[in-house]
């Protein structure tokens, strides 16, 4: 059954994401880095700007002709929304949110994917939660 699968699919793309959310505010991520020359991406690098103070990271990571792209907008990727403004829309991020809104076939709904604990539920709970 297509509609079965797209289920699976769904609570499997939620449960990554809550994953990812969770590495990032851990700060367990790499920053992604571009490298000039492939050359520059060694465990001396990655040592070197370890070591440097956040504040100095990016001229240690330019002395090797790299440069680290910038994460600062991951903040927004989970537990936002965005409120549309005549001009300009504004961007709203509850850090204690818990739930996800989903719509489908114009209906919205919407369930709680972290605990009271902030630990992400299970993807069997997340796909009863869709099936529902």
């Amino acid at each position: 059954n297509c509609s079965s699968r797209q289920d699976i699919v769904a609570a499997n793309l939620i449960f990554s994401a809550i994953r990812f959310i969770r590495s990032w505010k851990s700060s367990v991520l790499e920053p992604d880095v571009f490298h000039l020359s492939p050359k520059s991406d060694t465990e001396f690098y990655r040592t070197m700007t370890k070591l440097c103070p956040e504040s100095f990271a990016f001229y240690a990571s330019y002395m090797f002709n790299a440069f680290p792209l910038d994460m600062r907008q991951f903040k927004n990727l989970a537990f936002s929304t965005r409120i549309p403004n005549s001009g300009k829309d504004k961007l709203l991020t509850y850090d204690k949110a818990r739930h996800i809104l989903i719509i489908h076939k114009g209906q919205m709904f919407t369930f709680d994917i972290l605990d009271p604990a902030g630990r992400g539920v299970s993807v069997e709970q997340i796909l009863a939660n869709i099936k529902f």
